[in-house]
């Protein structure tokens, strides 16, 4: 049994009778789309369309990825074609962070997410649960609950994470 470890981590649980006004999900933007080649810089983009018919409001962000993830953005296409970017946020695996991201996602914005990577492995590396393969996501806090959910993907459900508040591409 390893020895126990110091720590500032905390929970606080609130209990109502009443539904909350605002209630968030975490949704997660970006792709399981990843191929990177040995030896090279890469990158990975998916895009999200939500279903929701009215507006989303995010209030936080926190990029996901592995190992040889370097680097995220998401950015908002507007319907007018103008865009609002959401980081750029340099990517370190043994220093992950949450940033606050306060906007507000109004029905017909499109969510583009990138990720960039290193890949210094003799082999090709892919979409998986452990830290020798690679992930995408950036799992964003908004409300309302499971407004971020994808217009292409089948209940907004992934192959790797089977979550039902997903927006991938």
């Amino acid at each position: 049994m390893s020895p126990a470890v110091p720590s500032t981590s905390g929970l606080q649980i609130c209990t109502s009778n009443k539904p909350l006004a605002n209630t968030a999900t975490v949704s997660f933007l970006g792709t399981e789309s990843i191929t990177l080649a040995p030896h090279a810089p890469g990158s990975a983009t998916g895009t999200c369309t939500p279903q929701y018919n009215g507006d989303i409001h995010v209030l936080r962000s926190w990029p996901h990825m592995h190992q040889m993830g370097t680097g995220l953005t998401t950015v908002i296409m507007r319907k007018d074609g103008t865009t609002e970017t959401l980081g750029p946020w340099a990517f370190d695996f043994n220093s992950q962070v949450s940033w606050q991201t306060p906007t507000i996602i109004h029905p017909g914005y499109r969510l583009t997410t990138t990720c960039q990577y290193n890949n210094t492995a003799d082999r090709t590396v892919t979409v998986g649960l452990d830290t020798q393969s690679e992930m995408c996501f950036n799992f964003v806090t908004a409300y309302p609950a499971k407004a971020l959910v994808s217009k292409n993907l089948f209940g907004g459900s992934t192959s790797l994470t089977s979550s039902a508040t997903a927006c991938l591409q």
